[in-house]
């Protein structure tokens, strides 16, 4: 949709700074990245120093990363790897620790340990039920959210609430996880997936202060961020690209050009990230 220049929103300063090509000044944490190759298709720039080029361009001050190895066939070396540019850029890269369910419960248990303990930016949980093939509600993922309670880290898990994927990771799923463990911020990712998806994330959300919602998707719907608003409120939602199978550039462009007040858009940017991982805003 067009903006006429009378609309409130046409003159927002994080707007007009963008249309100038400008990065964003305002602190900007993308709350669900990944690190390398991909299986299943061609990623051209995929290393951390690609990924840090392109946050420079768009003003973003960190991201929180999986590997791309953690959810597909080696979840340790995944780990190593986001550990290994956390290391080589300092403040830039939030890392998660990827457990997978499919292995012995205490070698996973102790992989959650040595990272959540061993290293200084590993500060979050991610969990992949679609690619891990293995439901969110199942008793091995249990071990993740007693260690993200011991730990005082988030997770974020991937979430659709559409198709096969919503019996593994469908947003409905969450609410007994939530009141399970009402002390863990768990976010879900991609905000439930496609339009049923962000109904019934919202509804959940809504019963469960613990629950967060994260912004990133290649099949979102124009007017997105403002229902999540409307619905939610600005201060339980995440910005994330899902870099780097989606474009930074367009996930945050997603959030400026949003029809949301500044200080809205500062909550979702970076705001609300700062809070849950204990980075300086």
């Amino acid at each position: 949709m067009v903006q006429n220049k009378d609309d409130r929103f046409y003159n927002e300063p994080i707007l007009r700074r963008a249309r100038k090509g400008l990065p964003i000044k305002e602190l900007v944490i993308d709350a669900h990245g990944h690190l390398g190759a991909w299986m299943q298709f061609y990623i051209p720039q995929y290393d951390a120093a690609s990924i840090v080029k392109v946050m420079d361009r768009c003003g973003v001050k960190a991201i929180a990363i999986s590997g791309m190895l953690s959810i597909g066939p080696d979840y340790k070396a995944g780990n190593r790897a986001v550990a290994q540019a956390a290391d080589a850029f300092p403040g830039r890269f939030i890392g998660y620790v990827t457990p997978n369910p499919n292995y012995p419960a205490k070698e996973v248990e102790h992989e959650l340990d040595f990272w959540l303990t061993s290293h200084n930016w590993m500060r979050g949980i991610k969990l992949h039920p679609s690619y891990h093939e293995y439901p969110i509600t199942g008793p091995r993922y249990q071990i993740a959210f007693e260690k993200a309670r011991e730990y005082h880290v988030p997770i974020l898990s991937h979430t659709w609430g559409q198709g096969d994927e919503n019996s593994l990771c469908g947003p409905a799923l969450f609410a007994d996880i939530a009141e399970a463990y009402p002390d863990v911020t768990i976010i879900l990712g991609h905000a439930g997936g496609l339009l049923p998806g962000y109904r019934t994330a919202i509804e959940v959300a809504l019963d469960h202060p613990n629950l967060y919602l994260e912004t990133c998707g290649s099949f979102q719907a124009m007017g997105l961020l403002e229902y999540l608003v409307e619905n939610l409120g600005s201060e339980r939602i995440l910005f994330g690209s899902d870099c780097c199978f989606l474009a930074q550039t367009a996930e945050i462009g997603r959030v400026v050009f949003a029809k949301l007040t500044t200080e809205e858009k500062k909550n979702i940017l970076g705001l609300n990230a700062a809070k849950l991982f204990n980075y300086p805003a």
